[in-house]
């Protein structure tokens, strides 16, 4: 059975080029870059990626996304979308992700997102029978250590 990663877009990019490039290479936070790394080492062979993002709502890591400076960002790193906002964009994400559970089958699902960005997939857990694993602890380094665990089944 397949695994599944939920991770949030990141602050973090590569501005070089401008032209669009996968997703996974143009975000470049923390937890992008513990996913890129054990990929190259084969310990992702049986898990997929989805990366939820304010701009393209959830998107497969080889979608191609052009460098764009973070919007939808206040002053304090939260989310500054309104609720219609927020809801129409939840609605769009849902869809996918019901057909993305339509069409494989996954016994594990991680999700690494914050809460702010849990509201744009709130209820997608009804969409599926896979065991749902949220990253826990505060903070960056906790989380990306949970990642890890997870991705090494080291639980």
């Amino acid at each position: 059975m397949r695994r599944l990663i939920i991770v949030s877009a990141s602050l973090r990019r590569s501005k070089e080029p401008l032209d669009p490039i996968p997703a996974i290479d143009r975000f470049n936070g923390v937890y992008f870059r513990i996913i890129k790394k054990y990929k190259r080492e084969g310990k992702l062979q049986d898990t997929d990626c989805i990366i939820v993002s304010k701009k393209f709502g959830t998107i497969y890591p080889t979608e191609k996304v052009p460098y764009y400076e973070p919007d939808h960002i206040n002053k304090f790193g939260h989310l500054d979308m309104n609720g219609n906002q927020i809801r129409k964009l939840r609605g769009k994400n849902l869809a996918k992700l019901k057909e993305i559970f339509a069409t494989t089958e996954y016994s594990e699902i991680f999700v690494n997102v914050g809460k702010e960005f849990m509201e744009l997939i709130k209820g997608f857990e009804k969409l599926t029978s896979a065991k749902i694993i949220y990253a826990s602890g505060g903070g960056l380094g906790p989380k990306a250590q949970h990642l890890k665990k997870w991705i090494l089944c080291d639980k």
